[in-house]
């Protein structure tokens, strides 16, 4: 048994601390990975209360070995990102990036500037694409957990990364020379 594995079986046996160690160890990732999906603080902060809420309502059913509950994680708070997504009419462009203060102003402008244009990016792009671009290239997992966590195949990955990045370079060439970017 795997130390998720123990901290699940902990929390169904009433510790309150395993929660804890699970909320601590998790709500970072998951928040980081729904703000760069969603561009919103407060939805993302929403997401990972759900995802936690529901962990905490299937933990007395959750089988030990069979999966990993960094995964099961992982998909919940994916799937409740893409049912956010869908629900908007239009995707809210507040970039989630802090520049850095030692930044000029202008060079912080150009950077609020480019992070902006990237969520405006992926708002347009579907839910599914959307989701498999943050958690592959924002959030650094391979396409076998990407596969995994939102219950699909490796070749589906690949084919929805490929196709969200060629429409991302599209969106985003419009905006080449005033961002600053190079060709």
């Amino acid at each position: 048994m795997n130390e998720d594995d123990e901290l699940v079986k902990r929390f169904v046996q009433g510790e309150s601390v395993a929660a804890r160690i699970l909320i601590e160890k998790y709500s970072p990732q998951l928040y980081r990975m729904a703000c760069r999906s969603l561009g919103n603080t407060s939805d993302a902060e929403e997401i990972v209360q759900e995802t936690m809420v529901r962990l905490w309502r299937f933990a007395p059913e959750w089988i030990p070995g069979k999966a990993r509950i960094s995964t099961w994680l992982w998909r919940v708070a994916s799937n409740l990102c893409i049912d956010r997504i869908r629900e908007r009419e239009r995707f809210i462009d507040k970039a989630t990036e802090e520049v850095d203060a030692s930044e000029s102003q202008v060079a912080g402008l150009i950077h609020q500037d480019r992070v902006r244009a990237i969520q405006i990016a992926l708002g347009q792009l579907p839910a599914r694409q959307n989701q498999v671009i943050v958690l592959k290239y924002f959030e650094g997992h391979g396409n076998k957990e990407v596969a995994q966590i939102m219950s699909a195949s490796v070749e589906s990955i690949e084919g929805l990364y490929s196709r969200g990045m060629k429409k991302m370079r599209e969106i985003l060439m419009d905006q080449h020379s005033t961002l600053g970017w190079k060709e």
